[in-house]
C-alpha cells in the first residue's frame, strides 16, 4: 500500500475520532445570583446637640453671643433596589429639624470636603450638597434636601460635616425653659 494513501486513511480515522468527540459533548448552564441586599441607613456621630448661649456678667447687658453654633458628623450606606441614574433618580438626605425655640432661628452648613476625594469606583455615587448648603441656608418648617443624586455608595470612615448656627431672630420670644415641642433633628435617606 502506498504511504500516501497510509498516512491518508489515519488522517481521516483521527478526524473522524476528533468529530465524534466534538459532536458527543453536552452542555448545561446554572443561574448565578449575588447576595447584595437593598439598603439605606443614614447615621450622626453622636445623639445630641448643645447650643450654648452664655449668661451677661453684668446687669444691662443681654446674652454675650446672638449666635452659637453646634456640629456633627453624618454618614450613609445606600444600595438601591435597582440601579439608578445618581443626578435624577439618586436618593436624597433630608433633614428635619423640629422644636426650634421661639425667638430663634436655625441655618445649616453642609461640608463635603472629606468626601469629594473618594473614589467613584471604591465608594460610589456619593451625590452633592444641595445648592446654598455648602455656604449656609436657613431652616423652615418641614424636611429639606440637603444632599441628591445619591447611587450606590458609601461614606466609609469619611462623613459630611454638619454645622447648625442658632441665632437670636426675636429677644423678646426667648425663654430659658421654652414651651412646646422638644428640638429634635430627624434625618432621613429616601429614593
Amino acid at each position: 500500500m502506498n504511504t500516501f494513501i497510509t498516512k491518508r486513511i489515519a488522517f481521516s480515522i483521527v478526524a473522524l475520532f476528533i468529530g465524534s468527540i466534538a459532536m458527543a459533548q453536552q452542555y448545561t448552564s446554572q443561574t448565578v445570583t449575588f447576595g447584595v441586599s437593598s439598603h439605606a441607613l443614614v447615621g450622626v456621630n453622636t445623639n445630641t446637640l448643645a447650643f450654648s448661649f452664655a449668661s451677661p456678667n453684668a446687669a444691662g447687658n443681654g446674652l454675650v453671643a446672638q449666635s452659637a453654633q453646634a456640629s456633627t458628623n453624618l454618614y450613609y450606606s445606600f444600595m438601591p433596589s435597582s440601579p439608578v441614574n445618581g443626578a435624577t433618580n439618586g436618593a436624597k438626605i433630608k433633614v428635619n429639624f423640629t422644636g426650634i425655640p421661639s425667638g430663634m432661628s436655625i441655618s445649616l452648613q453642609v461640608d463635603d470636603n472629606l468626601i469629594t476625594n473618594l473614589s467613584p469606583t471604591i465608594h460610589g455615587d456619593l451625590g452633592n450638597v444641595v445648592g446654598g448648603f455648602s455656604t449656609g441656608a436657613s431652616l423652615g418648617s418641614g424636611a429639606t434636601d440637603i444632599i441628591n443624586g445619591i447611587g450606590a455608595s458609601y461614606t466609609g470612615t469619611n462623613y459630611y460635616v454638619l454645622t447648625y448656627e442658632a441665632s437670636i431672630s426675636d429677644y423678646s420670644d426667648l425663654s430659658s425653659n421654652p414651651t412646646g415641642a422638644t428640638p429634635t433633628i430627624q434625618y432621613t435617606i429616601t429614593q
